[in-house]
């Protein structure tokens, strides 16, 4: 875990740490417990708001990890010259705190996050009115709010908003607040209110397929006067309501309409967005830093060569800049992981890669079988990169393998049919380039997980969007290795608004039919993406059908199988099931 904490030095050592500051400063004690599952550490963040996913190791401007005693205690001396918002978070578990100099503060964790203390009063009006928000963002999608016309719905926001400033105001009565945490109070339900104002145009289109009557300048009016202050990158609320104007703003065409359905290019439009937003540097900085970030995590480094040099000049913060650089050139060489990376399909100017991963002893002439592997993400984000663990281990047992790139709804305005299209091409160019490849064109095996298990089903299953040629090969695989999948695509209309209204041609369990290619299947029973009863309905019918197939049903294990586990016995059963087809050997 990265420990670093930028303008501070920390030392950890049994829970307690201190900092070496000059002049000194007054401290805050801060001690607790929380329940350890997985995690003997927590984090305490005093900067702005981040949406960079947390699984990256990483520490933002003004975080720092601390480290728990065994019994999941801690103590926290805190050096603070005023009083100040933290948010310490461990696990799952989140608390905002506000803290002020020489407080003494007890946060229990183990029981529904309980602080107490010398300012308990006011960190419980705190938690009070955040539970509001949540309970007014609860209320809100209850009810058909987005279907109502604007004077409709900014009377129930003005109407809300005054319930939460009238409890604020009645505790004031008692509890004077200083001028810090009165900004963030007021600032929390003023950007909440703007974010719902902001979405409600596309909502609006998706719920009733009409335009919202606005005018051009809708969003603009919305966010006048809210791109001077950057201390309000420490709101929550504030970097929602951000964040929801800057993909209004990078729509294009379709900013006015439902721009959440839209297969809309995600890269190059908000980056151009930021660019020209009229904002302080630092609000602009932290849109560049963010952007990056999840252009990185959510579609690697191969898009991004054309903005770094824009980012370089555009983001005034070397610390960012620093890190992004890193990253970017870290991302650059795990590209040369693969033993080679071809092109295996082009559509217009887009080039589709296959990320090839060939035995140690591989050698010309070879006719070895493939594994072919197709990342998760949705549809609409992922890299090969994804892939390269699963490639690297079945290369080492022999296998050619492959991890291939597919159209992307975020990258190339595509949609769900292309997805399949892709998948079908991946696997008819492994065949056809079979010599070159030193492939076995009879021993293909296409895997994949989440989206891409749902795309190496389609392979096998699907007869439309069969990709042929004068060739007289065929797209489908021989074998198919499907974990986490959909295979429902008439679920809810996500699936026919990203189909063209054709969702049933690319659902594997109204195509299935007789005579599937061995096949072996993985689900967990709290899979929140992919329900497992969408899996148990699937399997009933492979059963009705009479086709031959693995399966294992994994209990209490989530859409990502997060359990160690779970993980080994997939990996177990999947090369049980390479060896009995002859396409591995197990010592």
């Amino acid at each position: 875990m990265n420990t670093r904490v930028l303008g501070i030095l920390l030392v950890v050592s049994a829970g307690l740490f201190s900092y070496t500051t000059t002049p000194k400063k007054a401290v805050a004690i801060l001690t607790g417990k929380v329940d350890v599952n997985w995690s003997h550490t927590l984090k305490l963040s005093n900067g702005a708001v981040t949406f960079i996913d947390p699984w990256i190791d990483r520490l933002g401007q003004g975080d720092s990890i601390i480290r728990l005693e065994d019994d999941g205690t801690f103590i926290i001396k805190l050096p603070i010259q005023q009083s100040d918002f933290y948010t310490l978070s461990h696990e799952s578990n989140e608390v905002e705190l506000f803290v002020s100099p020489n407080d003494s503060l007890h946060i229990d964790f183990t029981s529904e996050t309980v602080v107490s203390g010398t300012s308990e009063k006011v960190n419980g009006h705190l938690r009070s009115l955040r539970a509001i928000i949540n309970s007014n963002r609860r209320y809100i999608n209850g009810i058909e709010f987005y279907n109502q016309p604007s004077a409709t719905t900014n009377a129930i926001l003005d109407s809300l908003e005054l319930v939460y400033l009238n409890i604020h105001e009645k505790f004031k009565l008692g509890h004077p607040v200083n001028d810090v945490f009165e900004q963030k109070i007021v600032s929390d339900i003023t950007y909440r209110k703007k974010l719902y104002k902001i979405v409600h145009p596309a909502l609006f289109k998706q719920k009733t397929n009409e335009n919202l009557p606005i005018k051009e300048t809708y969003y603009e009016d919305i966010a006048k006067g809210s791109f001077a202050n950057s201390n309000l990158l420490k709101s929550l609320d504030y970097i929602l309501f951000l964040d929801a104007y800057i993909t209004a703003q990078s729509a294009g065409s379709y900013k006015y309409g439902n721009y959440f359905d839209e297969s809309i290019e995600k890269i190059h439009p908000r980056y151009a967005q930021i660019q020209q937003l009229d904002a302080h540097q630092e609000i602009k900085d932290y849109l560049f830093n963010e952007h990056l970030h999840k252009s990185m995590d959510n579609y690697g480094v191969a898009y991004l060569e054309d903005l770094m040099p824009k980012f370089r000049k555009d983001c005034k913060n070397p610390r960012f800049v620093e890190e992004i650089e890193a990253r970017f050139q870290k991302g650059l060489e795990k590209r040369k992981e693969p033993s080679t990376i071809k092109i295996y399909k082009t559509i217009g100017n887009i080039a589709l890669e296959a990320h090839i991963f060939y035995p140690e002893d591989f050698k010309e002439g070879d006719q070895r079988p493939a594994y072919v592997f197709f990342h998760g993400g949705g549809w609409a984000i992922g890299v090969p990169e994804w892939g390269y663990k699963n490639c690297k281990n079945f290369s080492s047992k022999g296998m050619v393998a492959i991890s291939f790139e597919y159209r992307l709804l975020d990258i190339h305005g595509s949609n769900l049919l292309d997805c399949v299209r892709d998948a079908k091409s991946a696997v008819l160019w492994t065949r056809k380039q079979a010599t070159s490849l030193g492939i076995d064109p009879n021993k293909i095996v296409a895997a994949g997980f989440s989206a891409g298990g749902h795309l190496a089903a389609c392979t096998a299953i699907l007869d439309a969007y069969e990709e042929t040629d004068d060739s007289g090969l065929g797209s489908k695989p021989d074998a198919i290795i499907v974990h986490s999948a959909s295979y429902n695509t008439l679920k809810n209309d996500w699936f026919a608004r990203n189909s063209e209204q054709k969702p049933t041609t690319i659902s594997t369990f109204h195509q299935l039919d007789k005579n599937l290619v061995p096949s072996i299947f993985f689900h967990g029973t709290d899979d929140h993406l992919a329900p497992i009863s969408e899996f148990t309905e699937f399997r009933d019918k492979m059963d009705a059908l009479g086709n031959d197939y693995e399966y294992k049903i994994f209990e209490n294990v989530g859409h990502f199988f997060n359990d160690s586990e779970a993980r080994k016995t997939v990996k177990e059963l999947t090369e049980a099931f390479l060896t009995e087809l002859g396409h591995i050997e197990t010592n």
